[in-house]
């Protein structure tokens, strides 16, 4: 894939992903130098520092099952613009992403359910090509992730499992990631909403705390959709990351503020629409366009 494609606010985001769920270190034994036979100086090799990483988050107590069928077809749309003061630049881009339950299988002698997608993206000031992407997420009953396989073009990323204490990330993470996979449609804590559902989930870093998320219940409503009117929980999200933590530095101060505004399907439990904000801007939205 061409580097013009490469967002930097993604390269942000998915940096705290990866970071939230632990880090990948690359050649971590480091081989030993090689005999000193003229007596000159070396330098020892320095072992490789880990932080400290937990996740620590609220309990979660599912009032539905898992409400997905083998056969079950699903199309979002998406927009997603930059935050300038985050950026120091302007990126647009729209695109779908049509989601199949493909089927059903054993894992671990755990049911679980393999959804297929294909997703089409389009940077709106970087030229007029679309970037088609496509792949396949492992779920269990729980919303869990399992595994995870992304192509686009000649590059496949793979990726195995979530955090089993993790009920997912923030929604403005996923926007701005360059493929929207179907994790974001169904995540544990939507399995557990009721008219007084609050979560907290807090990520620490050497016990220090690099990022903090919250989740409420602000009302159940009916709301016009492409795919009719659908009864939903209205949830707010609200999240704070520690950029300095990440060694990453931000215009305004240390800290990056996200929100979303997230409508869950009332029966279903999976996400019908969803508005998010950074630093008080409106980066994207995703809406449930077509249901089968």
């Amino acid at each position: 894939m061409s580097n013009k494609y490469i967002v930097p606010i993604g390269i942000l985001i998915v940096a705290i992903l990866v970071i939230g769920g632990g880090f990948l270190i690359l050649n971590p034994y480091q081989p030993s130098p090689p005999s000193n036979t003229n007596g000159d100086n070396f330098i020892e090799p320095t072992s490789v520092f880990i932080p400290d990483i937990k996740i620590h988050a609220g309990e979660l107590k599912k009032t539905t099952d898992l409400q997905l069928m083998v056969g079950d077809e699903y199309k979002y749309e998406y927009k997603f613009a930059s935050p300038l003061n985050l950026t120091g630049g302007d990126t647009k881009m729209s695109g779908s992403t049509d989601i199949t339950v493909d089927r059903k299988e054993r894992y671990n002698k755990k049911d679980v359910f393999v959804l297929k997608y294909v997703s089409k993206v389009k940077y709106e000031n970087l030229g007029e090509e679309e970037i088609n992407m496509s792949g396949a997420v492992t779920i269990d009953k729980d919303g869990r992730i399992i595994a995870s396989i992304s192509r686009s073009s000649d590059v496949q990323e793979i990726s195995l499992g979530d955090n089993e204490n993790d009920g997912g990330g923030p929604f403005s993470s996923y926007v701005v990631a360059m493929d929207f996979k179907p994790d974001i449609i169904v995540q544990p804590w939507m399995l557990a909403l009721s008219e007084n559902f609050e979560w907290n989930k807090n990520m620490t870093m050497a016990g220090k705390i690099a990022s903090s998320e919250r989740y409420k219940v602000i009302g159940v409503e009916e709301i016009d959709t492409k795919d009719g009117k659908k009864k939903c929980y209205k949830v707010e999200e609200e999240s704070i990351t520690r950029a300095d933590m990440l060694g990453t530095e931000v215009a305004t101060n240390n800290k990056i503020s996200e929100r979303a505004t997230l409508w869950i399907d009332y029966n279903k439990r999976i996400l019908v629409k969803a508005e998010s904000w950074i630093e008080n801007l409106k980066i994207g939205s995703i809406e449930l366009v077509d249901e089968k």
